[in-house]
């Protein structure tokens, strides 16, 4: 899959770790789905996780395991999801039951963002444990360490996984054009304390949860990531914030 991705174009530093920009993760992403789900991007529809998990088990031999209690790190954190490079293995905690929880693919997706760009990095155990923590990795100015930087880039990975970038930019927009935003004066969402405003927000909030099948909270999340919606609301606040705010509810 690295192969395929072109990956090694990239440079990395002394541990593996490819340096990468949000835009090339983007990409990176887009041409994933390009070989494992190219109606994706084409047709607006929801980014098909079980097609792409039994794929990357057919042809890639990427085991995934949905039935173990992943247990707790050392200090006591509750671990979510696991990637394990040899043989590579995706782990996601049994507490997260596929039709009650809508974090799992989030998760899921998070945990494929480490097979495809940290299956080179020089890690001793092999093993990459998330926890809550790590996918609260928003903000790539507060990374510190290297693991920092994983943990962020996963993260984005599994955003433009599950929201390609060019199908929900466009879903937006022609929301914002249809009835739903008849006399809207933005071509991004904006919402403060007025009644029309809200109203407005939350009959596309509940298009697009719909439509991507995904939980208001994670499209919240990439709206603000790409600079579709700005909430007057929170205009005291930065944006890797509420970014972080955002996926502390989401996995609280």
């Amino acid at each position: 899959m690295i192969k395929e991705l072109g990956l090694k174009k990239f440079q990395s530093d002394a541990n593996g770790i490819y340096i990468l920009s949000k835009i090339q993760i983007e990409n990176i992403a887009e041409d994933f789905l390009k070989i494992l789900a190219p109606k994706s991007l084409k047709n607006i529809l929801p980014t098909p996780m079980g097609q792409i998990i039994w794929k990357l088990k057919k042809n890639y031999k990427l085991d995934f395991i949905f039935s173990k209690d992943l247990d707790q790190t050392d200090d006591g954190r509750k671990i979510f999801g696991e990637y394990r490079n040899k043989p590579p293995k995706i782990f996601l905690d049994k507490s997260f039951k596929i039709v009650e929880r809508t974090g799992w693919k989030f998760i899921i997706a998070h945990e494929i963002g480490h097979y495809i760009l940290h299956s080179n990095i020089k890690n001793r155990e092999n093993i990459i444990k998330d926890t809550r923590d790590n996918l609260l990795k928003v903000n790539h100015q507060a990374n510190k360490n290297e693991f920092d930087w994983i943990e962020w880039q996963a993260n984005k990975f599994a955003s433009a996984l599950l929201l390609p970038k060019k199908t929900f930019l466009f879903s937006i927009d022609k929301l914002i054009a249809s009835d739903i935003g008849y006399g809207y004066p933005h071509d991004y969402l904006f919402v403060d304390g007025q009644p029309c405003n809200l109203k407005t927000y939350w009959d596309i909030i509940a298009v697009l949860r719909s439509t991507f099948d995904l939980s208001e909270k994670i499209i919240r999340f990439r709206l603000i990531d790409l600079g579709k919606l700005k909430d007057e609301r929170l205009y005291k606040k930065n944006t890797q914030d509420v970014l972080y705010n955002l996926m502390v509810k989401l996995f609280k």
